[in-house]
């Protein structure tokens, strides 16, 4: 209470610096919450993908042909089985089609819609956990037998037929006809592996392929906790170790590089051939986050010196009367505390509803598949308990390197001397 009384003092006596002091934290806040939640985002769990802590993700398949000639592709499906099938410590194992097919969606009478259509099995629900408005999705029968049936959007099912109870009706993809079974809500495209506007059974023409390694397929896998994760990548090393026993006549060797890799490593940039360098994003981003502290940080310390300066003789005189240094340290780290978690707070607003508004701007890639428009940003994908954690970290780390050592400085000032000063 008595920090809160010095800080509106301070507002009324000291308006420039006390303002310009909160508006600092403010933005010192804002842009390192910025960068937080473009990171929370992409790794965090969110629904559809609130498995990401435990899901795994077979991407690519690299062939050394020797002389360092190098190549790589999704993998087969025949590949995938061998290397990811029945995994000890695997909860779901599931195999999609690697990315999206832009495909025509239409019915009669209405004009046709280009779509985003997801190609995947039937386990694929069990780890993307979509919510279904109406219907249900295909089932493992249904799977096996290459039906035509498919699970869309909300926002599809009213574009096409103006309301989302369409379950049973057919719609036509890439002009073949398919029964919907399911409608689901949308889905932002930052859950990247569970964003579609259609979902339809992998084909048979997908699990079949013209070499033996090549292919356009890529698989999720579920742990049953995250830590067995570890046991899961070492079991799939061994399997191409295994694999690469056989003789296939022309000396090749399949590399294994790292996979299946967890949400984080998927997320680092790595070419295919490459295992991904995600140890060395962690420490840039790490730096990132200490640089947009620091340097905001040193500002601000410069600041609260000059805040203490026109207070000087006060602290002298707490001094004089018996106050102790730890006591004169703790009231001034505690109200620059309070003053940093006010502008801390103001910044994490901000910093939400810049994510909110810019979405599109700060997530969308000139080579990504999916349209801008996709690319937008729930509620539960920022407010969530890490966020509101980073935060108050921030402003706990923020409130020590720029009030600390002006603090320390402050009580080992002689007392005598601090009232003189106060008196000039």
């Amino acid at each position: 209470m008595k920090a809160i009384k010095q800080l509106l003092y301070d507002f009324r006596h000291q308006s420039v610096i006390s303002w310009v002091t909160l508006l600092g934290t403010m933005l010192a806040v804002f842009l390192i919450m910025i960068v937080v939640m473009m990171q929370q985002i992409q790794i965090a769990p969110f629904v559809p993908e609130s498995n990401r802590d435990r899901t795994l993700y077979g991407r690519w398949l690299a062939v050394d042909f020797g002389d360092n000639n190098v190549s790589s592709s999704a993998l087969n499906y025949a590949n995938a089985k061998l290397i990811y099938d029945s995994i000890p410590d695997v909860e779901v194992t599931s195999y999609a089609y690697q990315g999206l097919d832009r495909l025509i969606v239409s019915i009669k009478g209405k004009l046709p819609i280009v779509a985003d259509i997801k190609k995947t099995d039937d386990q694929y629900w069990k780890i993307f956990n979509h919510s279904f408005i109406k219907g249900k999705p295909f089932d493992k029968a249904q799977y096996e037998a290459n039906m035509k049936v498919a699970v869309i959007t909300e926002s599809l099912a009213r574009d096409l037929l103006g309301t989302a109870d369409v379950v049973d009706q057919e719609i036509m993809i890439d002009h073949l006809p398919y029964k919907i079974l399911g409608v689901i809500k949308d889905c932002s495209s930052l859950a990247s592996e569970a964003y579609g506007q259609v979902f339809i059974p992998l084909p048979d023409y997908d699990k079949t392929s013209d070499g033996y390694w090549s292919g356009n397929i890529m698989v999720y896998l579920l742990a049953k906790t995250p830590e067995d994760i570890p046991a899961i990548r070492n079991e799939v090393e061994r399997r191409y170790t295994v694999l690469n026993t056989q003789d296939r006549g022309d000396n090749s060797k399949f590399v294994y590089n790292q996979q299946p890799f967890t949400q984080e490593m998927l997320l680092s940039e790595h070419g295919s051939n490459n295992p991904p360098s995600h140890e060395q994003a962690r420490k840039t981003r790490y730096f990132i986050y200490a640089l947009l502290l620091i340097v905001p940080a040193i500002n601000l310390s410069s600041m609260t010196q000059s805040r203490l300066r026109r207070r000087i003789g006060e602290l002298g005189v707490r001094r004089a009367f018996g106050c102790t240094r730890s006591k004169i340290i703790s009231d001034l780290l505690a109200e620059n505390f309070i003053l940093t978690i006010a502008g801390g707070i103001i910044g994490l607003i901000l910093s939400i509803t810049f994510i909110f508004l810019f979405s599109d701007i700060i997530f969308v890639s000139s080579f990504d598949e999916r349209s801008a428009a996709s690319m937008y940003v729930s509620p539960e994908m920022v407010f969530n308990l890490p966020i509101f954690l980073w935060t108050l970290f921030f402003c706990l780390i923020l409130n020590i390197l720029c009030a600390g050592i002006p603090a320390w400085r402050a009580s080992r000032i002689n007392p005598v001397e601090a009232i003189n000063m106060g008196n000039k």
